[in-house]
């Protein structure tokens, strides 16, 4: 058995871990948030260039009626935030409010202006919710597992695995646990609320005053800042909770009886942790805020079994061999992803093996790969689906983690995987006429949506494409569409518009993009 001081190392390794998860989220949502900004000071720019008289638009002419030309601009925009919301689908409001705005035939300069910086607020906030869901999902369900694993490496004895329900995983990560009586996805539409009613009466009142357009631009950005951090520290406090309850139903899965609190002591460690550190509770009576982290918004605590009798040895130890029956080492060249994959077969979880079986836009996790095995590991999954005749995609996640999707024949969704840090590769298959174009609108909408992938490549039966961004997108996709036809037509390529829509991005040091012919 291993010591408490192993223990309680091997504890606070975990927790860092998943807690980084939440650091790198947060980093990508603050992406999110400068590129609405970006596109923010862009709309404000171009009210101010149109209507503005020495710097300045009075409320009377905010209130003008649109004219026919800027009206059916109007409805050109909610036509590409109804296209957007295929791959990021907004509030069910905000989503009805878009349906109805194309039939409304009187709408107001000021209502225009509106209507587009809240249409960003919503990507923002409906971002932050589908990816929060997913994020705080995979931590509790990782935190759980891996310490299992953790146990087994620890433990001089067979250990006990208890696969995890689906559906207790949705109760967990949907019951609110904070004392106002909110999760965290109603707390996020919370602060888009306050939010979108802070930009409705911050323009009205600009126009009324007169402000110049650097002023509106500045305010309107601090008011984004503010969210921003709102943000943050719901993301941090909830990945502290989650990873917290995941310890928790590891404890009774594995039978301990008694946790101890383990802080981590340093310069910032607060009062309250500093005090909590060392203290035992039984696990019966484990409850974050009181007997068990998180103590406090940003709390970087976490937990430990307790071991009543320490023996001193440092682990890992000893687990029963499933096949002989006698006690062995996990050896240690056996991956955290390799074990789990061993202990899900054995409680009959094992994942389809045929991709034809596999359930449709439903990601499986098949592999955990290095940074060194991504390339080589691309080129095999291309020659697996380049020949396809309906979608499929791979995606290597910031951990190494391979996910499969096997989508339809004209589309495949992979939302389900963070796109942090990740590769995604998919294929087009060939059309009517035998021909397969590069990225299209709908992957064009999945780049602006998710600007921190570290790759894009799409294979189809004759080419390989590959795109990585360079700067935020903050082009509407009508502008890029459009743009890349009139590059098509011009060069009397008019099937491959999506290719020249990217050639469009890269002429503009948007994307570094590359088109080449394959076997």
């Amino acid at each position: 058995m291993a010591s408490q001081n192993y223990w309680n190392e091997r504890a606070v390794i975990l927790s860092e871990s998943l807690l980084k998860r939440g650091d790198d989220f947060n980093l990508a949502l603050g992406s999110a948030y400068e590129l609405a900004k970006s596109r923010i000071r862009k709309e404000i720019d171009a009210f101010y260039n149109r209507f503005a008289v020495d710097n300045k638009v009075t409320y009377a002419q905010a209130k003008k009626l649109l004219t026919s030309d800027e009206r059916r601009g109007f409805v050109m925009d909610v036509q590409d935030y109804i296209e957007r919301a295929k791959k990021t689908p907004y509030s069910p409001e905000w989503a009805l409010k878009l349906e109805n705005a194309s039939t409304v035939h009187r709408v107001t300069r000021l209502e225009y202006l509106n209507f587009q910086m809240r249409q960003q607020a919503e990507e923002v906030y409906s971002l932050f919710d589908r990816d929060m869901k997913g994020l705080v999902s995979e931590t509790y369900e990782d935190g759980y597992y891996r310490s299992l694993y953790e146990a087994e490496r620890a433990e001089s004895k067979d250990m006990p695995f208890a696969k995890l329900d689906t559906e207790t995983v949705k109760q967990v990560i949907n019951k609110p646990w904070t004392p106002d009586g909110t999760n965290f996805s109603d707390k996020i539409w919370k602060d888009r609320d306050a939010l979108v009613n802070y930009l409705h009466t911050e323009l009205t009142q600009a126009f009324i005053r007169g402000e110049s357009a650097d002023r509106l631009i500045k305010d309107v950005r601090k008011r984004f800042d503010v969210s921003s951090r709102n943000a943050a520290r719901l993301i941090q406090t909830e990945m502290a909770f989650f990873s917290a309850m995941a310890k928790k139903e590891s404890y009774k899965a594995l039978g301990y009886k008694k946790y101890i609190i383990v802080a981590a002591l340093d310069e910032k460690t607060s009062q309250i942790c500093r005090e909590m550190n060392g203290e035992v509770f039984d696990v019966d009576d484990f409850q974050p805020g009181v007997t068990a982290n998180p103590f406090h918004p940003r709390c970087r605590s976490t937990t430990a079994p307790y071991m009543e009798k320490d023996d001193g040895q440092t682990g890992p130890g000893m687990v029963k061999d499933p096949k002989t029956g006698e006690m062995t080492a996990i050896p240690k060249d056996k991956s955290y992803r390799e074990w789990l994959n061993e202990r899900l077969a054995e409680a009959g979880s094992a994942e389809p093996v045929s991709l034809e079986d596999a359930p449709v836009n439903e990601p499986i996790l098949i592999d955990t790969i290095t940074p060194d095995e991504v390339d080589k590991k691309l080129r095999e999954y291309e020659n697996i689906i380049k020949d396809n005749d309906f979608e499929t995609a791979f995606v290597i996640d910031g951990n190494g983690d391979v996910y499969r999707v096997k989508g339809e024949k004209d589309s495949v969704d992979w939302d389900g995987v963070s796109g942090k840090d990740a590769y995604i590769l998919h294929n087009h298959p060939l059309n009517a006429n035998g021909y397969a174009d590069s990225f299209s609108t709908t992957d064009y909408a999945y780049m602006q949506a998710t600007q921190d992938f570290k790759e894009m490549r799409l294979v189809t039966p004759t080419h390989r494409y590959t795109l990585r961004l360079l700067k935020p997108l903050d082009l509407s996709r009508n502008e890029v569409y459009l743009n890349g036809a009139a590059l098509a037509y011009a060069a009397g390529a008019t099937n491959q518009i999506h290719h020249y829509m990217m050639l469009y991005l890269k002429e503009l040091g948007y994307a570094d993009y590359a088109r080449e012919a394959i076997n």
